[in-house]
């Protein structure tokens, strides 16, 4: 039987109840939505794990706003909306989005003169997770300053047509919820920089 939670910082995610075989307490809950709080708290890397997002798989732009990745051939814009490179770090307001806000500023974008910018599908933002690492899940050298949150996709939840696939880059779980709620953005689009 799945139970659904309304706890600040996972509104709305479902967890299997305990009839389920696996079962968050309330009190797991309420820990996991203090991380999503606590965004300034610093990454923590296992350093028994080996990197799944290696810098070395990576190249970026000459001005630094783009990253491309040699391995999947995808350009990423490296900050999330609303944030912008200052030759250092992601620096400025995150903007969030409901899923249909996201799809239409995606592909309104023409950022770095580009005009085929999108909203990643859930398993090419999925490539961008650092499993070795979490708050955030992501490889902090390229990607500096993003705040560890939920970041939407493209991809419709098939068994629910009110909800859409997210990446929490917390601790890079990708999840669905509803597309109503409002979350981050970051753009994506198929070959290299230029």
């Amino acid at each position: 039987m799945m139970k659904r939670f309304f706890m600040a910082g996972y509104p709305g995610a479902v967890f299997p109840g305990r009839r389920g075989g696996i079962g968050l307490s309330r009190t797991a809950l309420l820990v996991v939505g203090l991380c999503w709080v606590s965004l300034a708290a610093g990454q923590t890397c296992n350093p028994q794990m080996r990197h799944t997002t290696p810098y070395r798989q990576f190249k970026t732009s000459e001005d630094g706003n783009l990253v491309f990745d040699r391995k999947t051939g995808l350009t990423w814009r490296r900050c999330l909306l609303g944030m912008q490179w200052d030759g250092v770090a992601c620096a400025g307001p995150l903007k969030t989005y409901t899923w249909q806000q996201a799809l239409a500023a995606s592909q309104a974008s023409t950022e770095h003169g580009f005009q085929d910018w999108r909203l990643p599908n859930v398993k090419e933002l999925k490539s961008l997770v650092e499993r070795a690492c979490s708050s955030p899940a992501i490889n902090t050298r390229l990607f500096y300053g993003d705040p560890a949150g939920w970041i939407w996709t493209a991809t419709p939840d098939a068994n629910s047509p009110e909800n859409a696939w997210f990446v929490d880059f917390n601790y890079g779980y990708d999840v669905t919820n509803f597309k109503s709620f409002s979350y981050g953005v970051r753009l994506v689009r198929s070959g290299p920089e230029r």
